[in-house]
């Protein structure tokens, strides 16, 4: 049953029913009826604190003589409906010498030491009054202040700079944080917020500015960087190579972002390319990186800037693997796995893979962009003296990105099946079966 409002002042008008010593007519014979009834229901409104990030017994301190926000407060009767909050700050709040402390705009500036109580009030059109108060406790005023370390002053255009290490004292609440490199005279400027280096892309004298704020005050504190230009040239990524290439193949090898600041300002230089064959002479490769595998073996990939007379080298290894590419009548697809520690073959239909070393690797050799990978395997009875196969899902271009896929011996009926490393499941398949064992990766 819904209630109009005029059920909350006490009294229920229908037509049989009046509050006491009031006669209310009945709606059919507008004649008084004698009957009455006492309805006296008490409806509170209700009060609600924004507390942010705190709670009601976990408030930040005020300093005395500094503006202090108490926290909002809003209120709604029991329809739901918006009424005014009225929000007083008392010193002594349950003593008799109690006193009220002026509050504008939800700020109070206490100035004496002790315990206050802020007091919000609601009192909703009906008369009906809602009161709730909560504690602060206002101390001895000390400087909320920012101390560096590890400072230093110089540094090179264009490599990374460490930055001073800050930390901070008598703070209230929760504390946020700020820092920022700015060039000065100029509008560049490095947010560097949580870091404890960053990299100036231009010559000159930079002012590292740190800020931190806690519930009352904001303190600032700042010391001048000097960073100067240089003639040597810089890399700024590593080259996303593969591991593996296979021979007969066309690759063109990624270009890689380098400057050189011999003006104090960046300015791009495009690396050459070579490749060596396992101890073989270094062949440049064409500005546009395009590179063919002639030869199964160790491949020397070299990224060289160069800029007035100084010259800097990147260096990567890998494997050139060949499998028969482009040849159907020398093509196997067996070689497509590559192991410094297994012998693989082909089997009917299958790859046999075995080993016998500790911790045995085989790669899949190509790179493949697939959405879909089905995967099966099954462990044979004679070689299975092993407890764990760890199968790894590798991005090409960012190796820190990858899925490992675990199986682990778990008895002679099952085994269990781990992902990423975490608490295995049990499976229906073991290292004891001729069952298959396998997954399915799919990005739907």
């Amino acid at each position: 049953m819904k209630f109009g409002k005029a059920f909350l002042t006490g009294c229920l008008a229908v037509s049989a029913v009046a509050c006491t010593g009031i006669a209310v007519a009945s709606a059919e014979t507008s004649t008084p009826v004698s009957e009455t009834t006492s309805v006296n229901v008490a409806y509170e409104p209700e009060i609600f604190v924004d507390w942010g990030d705190y709670a009601a017994d976990n408030v930040p301190n005020a300093v005395c003589d500094k503006a202090y926000r108490v926290f909002d407060a809003t209120a709604e009767d029991v329809y739901g409906e918006k009424i005014d909050v009225q929000t007083k700050v008392w010193l002594h709040y349950t003593e008799s010498t109690k006193s009220l402390i002026t509050v504008k705009d939800n700020v109070v500036t206490p100035t004496l030491y002790g315990i206050y109580t802020v007091e919000y009030v609601a009192r909703d059109y009906y008369g009906n009054v809602k009161t709730y108060t909560y504690e602060f406790v206002c101390e001895e005023s000390q400087p909320f202040a920012i101390a560096l370390s590890n400072v230093e002053e110089n540094a090179f255009v264009g490599y990374e700079t460490q930055i001073a290490t800050a930390s901070f004292v008598n703070a209230n609440g929760f504390v946020t944080e700020r820092v920022t490199a700015s060039l000065d005279g100029s509008d560049i400027s490095y947010d560097i917020t949580g870091e404890t280096s960053f990299v100036p892309m231009y010559a000159g004298t930079y002012t590292v500015t740190y800020e931190y704020s806690d519930y009352n005050e904001t303190a600032t504190k700042s010391y001048e960087l000097s960073v100067e230009k240089h003639d040597n040239p810089v890399f700024f990524e590593n080259a996303p190579l593969n591991e593996y290439y296979i021979v007969g193949k066309s690759y063109q090898l990624p270009m890689v972002t380098a400057y050189q600041f011999g003006t104090g300002k960046p300015v791009a230089v495009t690396p050459e390319i070579s490749v060596a064959l396992n101890t073989g002479k270094a062949k440049p490769l064409a500005a546009d990186g395009a590179f063919t595998p002639e030869t199964a073996g160790k491949l020397t990939i070299r990224y060289t800037v160069r800029y007035n007379g100084n010259e800097l080298t990147q260096a990567y290894v890998a494997k050139a693997v060949d499998v028969g590419y482009g040849d159907s009548s020398t093509f196997d697809i067996s070689k497509y796995f590559y192991s410094d520690d297994a012998n693989i073959v082909i089997r009917s239909n299958e790859i046999m893979m075995t080993t016998e070393r500790e911790g045995a690797k085989i790669d899949f050799v190509n790179a493949l962009s697939s959405h879909k990978i089905e995967f099966d395997f099954a462990i044979a009875q004679g070689g299975n003296n092993f407890d764990r196969l760890d199968i790894w899902l590798t991005d090409s271009l960012d190796p820190s990105i990858a899925l490992q896929i675990s199986y682990i011996r778990s008895g002679l009926k099952e085994s269990l099946l781990s992902v990423n490393g975490a608490r295995g499941a049990k499976t229906g398949s073991s290292f004891y079966s001729t069952s298959t064992l396998g997954f399915v990766y799919s990005e739907k």
